[in-house]
This record gives C-alpha cells, structure tokens and sequence, in this order.
C-alpha cells in the first residue's frame, strides 16, 4: 500500500486528536512564599520540608523559624504540623502549605491553605493551633 498525502494527513491529525485526549498529570506548585515577619529585630519565616520514610516521601512538615536579623543565624524553630501521606495518592495534591503569617498582640499567627490556624508564643518558641484545647497549668 502506497502512502500518500491524503493518508498522512489522516495519520497525522489522529495522532494530533489522539495527544487531545490523553490526560495530562500535572505536578501541583506550591503556593507563593510567605512574606517574612520583622518583630524586635527577628525575622520569622515558613519553612515547609518533606520528608522520607525508606527513601520514599512520607509526608510534611511546617515550621516558623526565627532568623538574627543582624547575624543572619537561625536561633530557634518551632513546628507548625506535620502530614503523613496516604501512600496511595499523588503527594503533591496531600500537601497544605501556610499562606499566611502576621504578627498579633499574641506573637504570630499563620493560616494554612485549609483554614488551620495556628498562634506562635515567639517569647516561649511554642505553637497552638486555633480551635485545640489548652491544657491547664
């Protein structure tokens, strides 16, 4: 069989068709950064790290970390939460980043992307989520 133009536009629009339809499996990005906040001289930031469990990705962790403005040192870091993956999902669409950071009369407060919301103590370096019981003193 001799192939002319007519077939290979065929051949060639269905391959085009064929590529339309095929899902595409994009990776989820993360959010923007969250703007640092200076308070007395101390930078506070989000770090957010994955980690693994037998070389395979096992979840995720926040933090707030405070920075020496001055000295440029990390001086101490709190955690935020942590995730564990469901092993039988994509991990990028398990993570919850925090989108916010601001300074309140409290210390911090950071929200994430699913309306967790947390209060940093920066004078003690202790977190509390919103909404979590306090145990008395």
């Amino acid at each position: 069989m001799r192939w002319n133009t007519m077939h290979l536009t065929i051949a060639v629009a269905g391959v085009i068709c064929l590529g339309m339809t095929l899902p595409v499996f994009a990776k989820r990005e993360a959010p923007k950064p969250v703007k640092p906040v200076l308070l007395n001289g101390i930078e506070y930031r989000i770090v957010h790290e994955q980690f693994e469990k037998n070389g395979s990705p096992a979840g995720m962790r926040a933090f707030v970390v405070a920075q020496g403005q001055a000295i440029g040192k990390e001086l101490w870091k709190a955690q935020l939460y942590e995730l564990t993956y469901d092993l039988n999902l994509e991990t990028d669409i398990q993570d919850v980043y925090v989108i916010s950071l601001v300074a309140t009369d409290d210390g911090l407060h950071a929200t994430t992307e699913k309306s967790r919301e947390f209060v940093i103590d920066v004078k003690q370096h202790t977190v509390r989520e919103i909404g979590e019981k306090r145990l008395p003193e």
